[in-house]
C-alpha cells in the first residue's frame, strides 16, 4: 500500500484528492493527511467501489489504481492533456502492463468480437494512431491505472455491479462506452506495474473469469439478464451483503491455501519416492506441456 501511495503522490497534480476505498475489515494501515479513507463496511469489489467514489467525490477525472500497482514514471499530465483535447475520449490507460519482472511487459486490452469473446490487442493492429494515443476502436482496455472521464462514466451508469467483485467489469464498461459514442484508448510508451491481485486468489479469479465472461457474452448477444428481485428491508440487506462479501473472499483464500498445502504434500511425497529421478521426471513433465511442477 505504501509503495503504491508513494507512486500516486508523485504522479498527482497539486489540486487532487486521494480516496482510498478500504474494502478490508482490518484497520487501515496508517491515517495520513491528504488521504480520504472511505470504509463501506463490506467488500464492494472493484467496480462498485469506483461507482461510490464517482458519486461522492466530484472530479473531472478518476484515476483507478489498485493497491498492488506502481508506476515507472508519472503519466497523468500526458493523459489529462490528451483527454482535454478530445471530449469523446472517455478512458485512457497505459499501453503496457507488467508484473514487476524486468522486460515482462505486454500490450493491454483488445477487440470485443460479435459474440462477446475477446481477442488480445496488438499495437497498431485494428487501431488508429493519433499522437501518443492509440485508439482501440470498438474494443476494451483494462482500467487498472487508467484515467476515466467522470462525466462519461456517470453518463453510462458506471460499472455494472453484477460483475462483482472483479472480472470483465472493465470489458463491459468499455463496451458500453463505445455504444454510447465515447472512445477508449491506450497511451504508447507508458507502462504500469501490477502485481498479482492481492485481494483475489487465483481459484476465485478463474471462477469469476468464467462466470462473468458468460454474463458479458449474454449481454453482447442481446440476452435478457436473469430476474433478480430483492424484497428485504434495507438494514437486513446491508448486513447480509457485508457478511456474504467477506465470507466469499475468505472462503476463496481458504481454498487457495488448502490447495497449495495439498500440492506441496503431493510434491514432497513424489520427491521422496523418486529420489534422484525427480529432476528428470519433472523436466519431461514440463516439456510435454502437461503441468507446471518445477524440479528445483
Amino acid at each position: 500500500m505504501e509503495q503504491c501511495l508513494t507512486g500516486v503522490r508523485r504522479s498527482l497534480p497539486e489540486k487532487s484528492r486521494i480516496v482510498v476505498v478500504w474494502n478490508s475489515p482490518e484497520p487501515f494501515p496508517a491515517e495520513e493527511k491528504g488521504i480520504v479513507v472511505y470504509r463501506p463496511g463490506l467488500n464492494l469489489g472493484y467496480g462498485p467501489a469506483i461507482n461510490v467514489v464517482a458519486e461522492r467525490y466530484p472530479s473531472e477525472f478518476i484515476w483507478a489504481v489498485q493497491d498492488d500497482m506502481t508506476f515507472l514514471e508519472p503519466y497523468l499530465s500526458v493523459f489529462a492533456t490528451a483527454m482535454r483535447t478530445d471530449d469523446s475520449l472517455a478512458v485512457l490507460t497505459p499501453a503496457l502492463v507488467g508484473t514487476g519482472l524486468a522486460g515482462r511487459f505486454e500490450p493491454r486490452g483488445g477487440e470485443i468480437l460479435a459474440d462477446g469473446s475477446l481477442r488480445k490487442r496488438q499495437p497498431s493492429w485494428d487501431t488508429r494512431l493519433l499522437g501518443e494515443v492509440e485508439f482501440v476502436s470498438g474494443g476494451w482496455v483494462p482500467l487498472s491505472g487508467a484515467l476515466i472521464r467522470t462525466s462519461s462514466f456517470l453518463a453510462i451508469g458506471g460499472f455494472d455491479p453484477a460483475f462483482f467483485p472483479v472480472g470483465h467489469s472493465d470489458v463491459d464498461l468499455c463496451w458500453r462506452m463505445n455504444n454510447a459514442g465515447f472512445s477508449v484508448g491506450a497511451v504508447v510508451n507508458y507502462a504500469a506495474i501490477h502485481q498479482k491481485a492481492a485481494s483475489t486468489p487465483s481459484s476465485l479469479g478463474i471462477y469469476l473469469y468464467r462466470e462473468n465472461g458468460a454474463y458479458f457474452n449474454n449481454k453482447v448477444g442481446g440476452g435478457d439478464p436473469p430476474d433478480q428481485v430483492v424484497d428485504v428491508p434495507p438494514e437486513l440487506l446491508a448486513s447480509v451483503a457485508a457478511a456474504a462479501s467477506l465470507k466469499l473472499l475468505g472462503y476463496a483464500k481458504f481454498v487457495e491455501e488448502r490447495y497449495k498445502k495439498d500440492k506441496g504434500t503431493v510434491r514432497a511425497r513424489l520427491r521422496r519416492s523418486l529420489g534422484s529421478k525427480w529432476d528428470v521426471v519433472t523436466q519431461i513433465f514440463c516439456k510435454s506441456g502437461n503441468g507446471s511442477i518445477q524440479g528445483r
